[in-house]
């Protein structure tokens, strides 16, 4: 497979998975800090098997430096997504109560 699809699809894994963990945990529990490590560690572990593979398998070192830029700046902004669902779903919540 091309390399940007295999960055593709990471983030779109990342993402999804962890807003979906994110959320289904917030749901069930009002442990703040479990939900946020949780959608980190699924970022982490995804993002992480996937900037391993690509440095494994670029042809040149700019494909590889620039291919781990991508997914750093996908991780922090996966980051950055999950805070905003989190304070959504959590003044959601609130907001119920």
């Amino acid at each position: 497979m091309d390399l940007k699809i295999i960055a593709f699809l990471s983030i779109f894994v990342s993402l999804i998975l962890s807003v979906w963990f994110e959320v289904k945990m917030q749901r069930k529990t009002n442990n703040v800090l479990a939900t946020m490590s949780i959608a980190f560690n699924i970022n982490l572990f995804i993002l992480g098997i996937a900037s391993i593979w690509w440095l494994l398998n670029a042809s040149d070192s700019a494909s590889i430096i620039s291919g781990v830029q991508l997914l750093l700046a996908a991780f922090l902004g996966n980051l950055l997504i999950n805070i905003g669902v989190l304070f959504f779903v959590r003044s959601k919540k609130v907001s119920e109560i």
